[in-house]
């Protein structure tokens, strides 16, 4: 099991007790969570350039499940030793060996909890004190240049990345569930007969 970082380690952050209790309430007793998504990538004026729709379930360490079902069919997914990235609708793949670093935004953070301090510093939103936001700074580059998670009653709802280019991407999580049950199966991905596989040794994956 992970080792879940200390009230201690976020004192030393700098952030404010609630806000120390917010993200730690959260994170310390998840293994595991599912939810749905809704994916906007927005411009610098704030307007949907993009949008996703579909499912992800993360599981530490480093096994997720990224189910995109509209408007196209995609998938990333994980086991912990492999990536896979899937194009359904061309039926194609790619995949690789998982060093462990290929996610640099928000997933890094929930699937290294206990090594949050050397990519970003954590605050409250000032832009929205008193609303259950938090603020992550990156430290250098960390793939993106801030986060923002938004919580109610406890669970994340809401994660806003900026990259340093100005791009934000936003996703809306609902029907979250905690800790449920799954098995090696939802990591794994077989390829169907028929499917072009490209394997590479190194292919640097930054979720968004």
């Amino acid at each position: 099991m992970i080792k879940m970082y200390s009230f201690l380690l976020l004192l030393l952050l700098g952030l404010p007790v609630a806000q120390a209790n917010l993200l730690q309430d959260f994170l310390a007793p998840v293994q595991a969570f599912k939810a749905r998504f809704v994916q906007r990538s927005l411009d610098e004026q704030g307007r949907v350039q993009s949008e996703d729709s579909g499912w992800m379930l993360l599981a530490r360490p480093n096994r997720f499940h990224w189910q995109v079902e509209a408007p196209f069919p995609q998938l990333i997914i994980s086991d912990g030793k492999q990536l896979w990235q899937v194009d359904l609708e061309l039926n194609q793949a790619t995949v690789q060996p998982l060093s462990g670093n290929e996610s640099s935004g928000w997933l890094w953070v929930w699937t290294h909890p206990d090594r949050l301090e050397e990519r970003f510093e954590v605050e409250e939103n000032r832009e929205a004190p008193g609303t259950g936001q938090l603020y992550l700074r990156a430290r250098q580059d960390a793939g993106v240049q801030s986060l923002i998670l938004q919580f109610d009653a406890g669970q994340p709802v809401r994660i806003v990345s900026r990259d340093a280019l100005g791009g934000t991407v936003a996703i809306e999580l609902s029907r979250l569930e905690i800790n449920p049950a799954i098995g090696p199966e939802d990591f794994r991905f077989e390829p169907p007969a028929g499917m072009d596989v490209l394997r590479q040794e190194e292919l640097e994956l930054k979720p968004r």
